[in-house]
């Protein structure tokens, strides 16, 4: 699917059930988000945080592991 300037691509996690360190880590899916080419960085974390809002808003456990991950968290999280 593509929201704004990313696409966003649903994956199954390898590390489920590894016994990893970060509690994330073993859970069950990952989305897999691209900016598009020449996207600007603000653009990509403002899409980003609306993405990672309507996953948490929906009532999905969601952390942003990435480049922008201070940028993306809302306030409280």
């Amino acid at each position: 699917m593509t929201f704004g300037c990313v696409d966003v691509e649903w994956e199954r996690n390898d590390y489920e059930g590894t016994g990893a360190g970060d509690d994330f880590l073993n859970w069950h899916s990952l989305l897999i988000c691209q900016p598009h080419h020449g996207a600007a960085p603000t653009t990509v974390v403002s899409d980003m945080a609306t993405v990672l809002e309507a996953i948490r808003g929906a009532g999905y456990r969601a952390v942003p592991v990435c480049d922008y991950e201070e940028a993306i968290q809302a306030p409280g999280r």
